[in-house]
């Protein structure tokens, strides 16, 4: 099992900065992918972003030895042939000679969960592994969601023999951390008297879909990261479990492409930078990019003011030298886009590195 799971958006930048990790970290990681959500998504536009997502893994994920795909954040309504979307992507994964860990979870529809169990993907699933998503919702008391996880347990029995209980805490900021591990230790210790699950994942992220939700423009801020205290305090009571510690990186879970008309995007942007040190996050917000005197050219300030920083990280990864090339204001103009795949590698390695 890894070092250390990333929760990432099954989109070009977060594949980007797996595919630019060193061949050593990619070793170390399993990256959990959710497809993202569209605006205006149905049955058509899904087909095709499921169609682009098997060719993007087999471009970027050589090296991983392997990695986790769900649905969390796409409707089951959304059927492709009138069967689970779910069974479409594995059936272009296998076109495409790949494999992948599914994910089961007890808020899915029987048809979405039963699909796992089936030669539809079964046949796609090379090392037997799966993994059990539950939500902070479900923590409040095992006996409540019991009856429905041994169901899906014994719907594995003789097709996975490695189950994996992912803990996603979601966006947990404002969450009180001790309360949350003692239910967190509470869940797993029950389950796990249930069944041997073969690893243990805590997952969360302290960031919010909207920035201006912790910091306004022109400003910055040293967040706190709430899942590393959550994570921290339920450790220390499951000892002789193996837990694996996993994020969101530098992406809100709950972020969504915006529903902005993309021809107004730029009068509502205000460039930001996500940099993780110790157990916070760096945030640096600039001003509307259409307003600002410095325009695009914040993003090379904003890099400057972070290179500048007693704690960054010279030379430790793709992402942090690309923040050093623009500080330097070398390359091609930054884009709110392009931002993000060396921030991700950058918040990977910087993580592989902490753990």
């Amino acid at each position: 099992m890894p070092k250390y799971m990333p929760f990432l958006k099954a989109k070009a930048n977060e594949f980007g900065a797996i595919k630019s990790l060193s061949k050593e970290r990619k070793q170390l990681v399993a990256p959990f992918f959710d497809f993202p959500l569209k605006k205006d998504m149905d049955a058509s536009t899904l087909k095709k972003n499921i169609e682009t997502a098997a060719r993007k893994f087999c471009l970027n994920m050589k090296g991983v030895p392997e990695y986790f795909v769900d649905d969390y954040d796409i409707p089951d309504s959304i059927l492709i042939g009138g069967r689970p979307s779910y069974e479409y992507f594995a059936a272009c994964m296998h076109a495409q000679d790949l494999n992948f860990n599914p994910v089961v979870g007890i808020d899915r529809t029987t048809d979405r969960n039963s699909c796992v169990f089936t030669s539809a993907i079964t046949r796609v699933v090379k090392n037997r592994r799966i993994a059990l998503r539950i939500s902070s919702d479900d923590l409040i008391s095992y006996n409540l969601v019991r009856a429905d996880i041994l169901h899906l347990i014994a719907m594995g029995n003789g097709i996975y023999d490695r189950w994996v209980l992912v803990i996603d805490n979601r966006v947990c900021k404002g969450v009180d951390p001790l309360a949350r591990a003692a239910q967190i230790r509470a869940f797993c210790i029950a389950a796990a008297a249930d069944h041997a699950y073969e690893a243990i994942v805590i997952t969360g992220s302290t960031l919010p879909p909207v920035a201006g939700d912790v910091l306004s423009t022109n400003s910055e801020i040293h967040l706190a990261r709430n899942e590393i205290a959550i994570y921290s305090n339920a450790i220390t009571g499951l000892s002789g479990y193996h837990i694996i510690f996993g994020d969101y990186t530098i992406v809100s879970p709950d972020y969504s492409d915006s529903d902005i008309d993309p021809r107004n995007m730029l009068n509502v942007t205000a460039p930001k930078v996500v940099y993780s040190y110790e157990d916070k996050h760096y945030i640096v917000r600039g001003g509307g990019i259409k307003t600002h005197s410095r325009g695009f050219k914040q993003y090379n300030d904003i890099a400057a003011t972070i290179v500048a920083k007693s704690f960054f990280r010279h030379g430790n990864s793709e992402g942090d030298l690309y923040l050093v090339e623009k500080a330097a204001g070398l390359g091609s103009t930054v884009m709110p886009g392009s931002v993000l795949k060396p921030t991700i590698n950058s918040h990977i390695s910087f993580m592989l590195d902490l753990l």
